[in-house]
């Protein structure tokens, strides 16, 4: 099953760029938008040869290369994009998943480690690092991130799947059926949170997790959703599980075939050993469902970065958390705060809204002359005061949400 990283791309206000630059580059992402990513990629390199500078530019491209299969042109851009800005978060999450794909495990965890230094309280980097300690076999720290990516984002449906797929690899059957049932509920059309609760229910070494006709239920649920040889075979697992050994031979002689006509040998062996465990009139028993990698990561979808608004200078990547400043600093900078909690998790929800819809968004934390601390969530840096006012008009009139613009650092 092949394992999918979301690229995580983040929404800049952009500033004062070369005009044409400008122009290509929105081009270039009006053309990921149509998945257009040849196109997109040729526009990108126009935008950098108008402005050599423009990391998000160098970015966008590795997306759109990325697409295309091109994975190390894709690294490069990206890492051309670190050399202008290291600290671009989306660059280095987006070198990441590069490198996942290209099978470099330790290049991957790497650069999510990098990207959670930069933004802490981002849960998709916890989630994307997660899925590649799975990859190489490492429960323990795959199951600590997923752990992180809940703690933050109790809400994300590909966590909980992902965490589940962890705890199910390692044998902890109680702890991987709870998270899948969490994973449904936030995600009722999951297909793939149906087909692995029915393989635990109708193939657990447990016999004290198994339930036959659930698992039944469930692995009908996942063939009408999506019907594919897989959500078949767990089929015939549930139906030999409740004794209905004749219609789980022939549902695998069905998988079988099918197999047999596309020449997959890979999976063919695999199947060929259940069908003729059924036909032996035995169920099947799975010592860990391992070899079943997870679906999604909690990260977004390869979607390109969106523009909301034009400022005097191009927006600065601030990353993490900003401690209370002893010290104004020579040149007021101005943020547009998108909200002030106490409680933490109120924050931590706010972020996981705009990010979902790609902005860059960070916590700062600050502490009021009541000695409160202050959980703000705030996006853009701005040179001006009405720099700042003009693009939180902006934010405010697209995403209906009140605003304010403070001093940066300041309350």
């Amino acid at each position: 099953m092949k394992l999918r990283l979301f690229i995580f791309l983040i929404c800049f206000f952009l500033g004062s760029v070369p005009a044409g630059a400008e122009d290509w580059y929105q081009q270039g992402f009006e053309l990921l938008k149509a998945h257009q990513f040849e196109a997109a990629a040729k526009a990108f390199d126009s935008a950098i040869k108008e402005n050599p500078r423009d990391a998000k530019a160098y970015n966008q491209r590795g997306v759109a290369l990325a697409n295309m299969g091109h994975l190390d042109q894709a690294v490069a851009s990206y890492t051309k994009a670190l050399e202008i800005d290291s600290n671009l978060y989306g660059a280095v999450n987006n070198r990441g998943s590069a490198f996942y794909r290209k099978g470099d495990y330790d290049l991957a965890i790497s650069d999510f480690s990098r990207a959670i230094e930069l933004n802490p309280y981002l849960e998709v980097t916890y989630s994307n690092r997660g899925i590649v300690w799975i990859k190489k076999g490492q429960m323990k720290r795959a199951i600590s991130d997923f752990d992180k990516a809940v703690e933050i984002n109790p809400y994300s449906y590909e966590a909980h799947y992902n965490r589940g797929t962890a705890h199910a690899s390692n044998g902890s059957w109680g702890l991987s059926i709870k998270d899948f049932s969490k994973a449904l509920d936030l995600n009722p059309k999951s297909y793939g949170a149906y087909d692995r609760l029915a393989r635990i229910l109708a193939s657990c070494p447990d016999g004290s997790y198994r339930n036959g006709e659930q698992a039944v239920k469930y692995a009908k649920k996942a063939m009408e959703i999506n019907p594919d040889n897989r959500h078949l075979d767990t089929l015939a697992m549930a139906l030999a599980e409740v004794g209905r050994f004749e219609d789980a031979v022939y549902v695998m002689e069905r998988v079988v075939s099918t197999l047999a006509d596309q020449k997959d040998v890979e999976d063919i062996q695999d199947y060929k050993s259940r069908l003729n465990t059924y036909k032996d009139g035995k169920p099947w028993r799975e010592k860990s469902v391992e070899s079943e990698q997870p679906r999604r990561s909690a990260v977004k979808t390869e979607q390109p970065q969106k523009q909301i608004a034009k400022t005097e200078r191009p927006q600065k990547q601030v990353a993490g958390t900003q401690q209370p400043q002893k010290q104004v600093a020579e040149k007021t900078t101005f943020t547009i705060q998108v909200g002030a909690f106490l409680e933490r998790e109120n924050a931590v929800k706010r972020m996981a809204l705009l990010t979902r819809k790609e902005y860059d968004a960070r916590l700062v934390v600050l502490t009021d002359a009541k000695g409160r601390v202050w959980h703000l969530v705030r996006i853009g840096s701005y040179d001006s005061e009405a720099s700042a006012k003009a693009a939180a008009q902006t934010f405010s009139k697209k995403e209906k949400i009140k605003v304010s613009v403070r001093p940066g650092g300041k309350l």
